[in-house]
């Protein structure tokens, strides 16, 4: 967690991504959202996640 600066912030991205797939979907039953999509929207958030490294003056 402290080696990446987003890491923190694309796991509550994922949890709130879900949690709102899960609203939509108790509010229109009839609308059907593929696990697929869910998938790779988790992919691309952590993705991001790992995108950026803090660098330590002490490895240098």
């Amino acid at each position: 967690m402290e080696k990446f600066t987003y890491l923190e912030l694309s796991g509550y991205l994922a949890i709130c991504l879900v949690a709102l797939k899960l609203l939509v979907e108790i509010i229109y039953p009839s609308l059907v959202i593929p696990e697929s999509f869910e998938i790779l929207m988790v992919f691309c958030i952590f993705a991001f996640g790992f995108s950026k490294q803090k660098t330590s003056l002490l490895n240098s």
